[in-house]
């Protein structure tokens, strides 16, 4: 019997829309096996990531799809974690909370 999958979280829900409409406003819209071909995924991946099926996007196919579009990783995941409503993702400062001394403490 098959097990269901974890649900898409609203930032790979983002993430993928992204690229949809990375790939529907190019100049002349890439099919799914160009870009498999240039990514290194097949294209039936690259089809489940845009329509949002099966497994939800790992690291490195976030990453190469971001470089097939011609655009930086990290500033897309910028972009998108500022359209989405997850407050993990509010205020300038992630690291708020106090994690003990600073490592390059020595202590004395």
């Amino acid at each position: 019997m098959a097990v269901k999958g974890r649900q898409w979280s609203e930032l790979e829900r983002l993430t993928a829309e992204y690229f949809m409409r990375l790939r529907e406003d190019a100049d002349e819209t890439p099919s799914y096996r160009r870009i498999g071909a240039g990514t290194g995924m097949t294209h039936n991946r690259v089809m489940d990531i845009l329509r949002k099926k099966n497994g939800t996007p790992t690291l490195l196919e976030f990453v190469t799809l971001c470089h097939f579009f011609g655009k930086d990783a990290a500033d897309v995941l910028r972009e998108l974690e500022h359209e989405t409503d997850d407050d993990r993702w509010e205020g300038d400062d992630h690291h708020d909370h106090d994690d003990g001394p600073d490592e390059r403490d020595d202590g004395a």
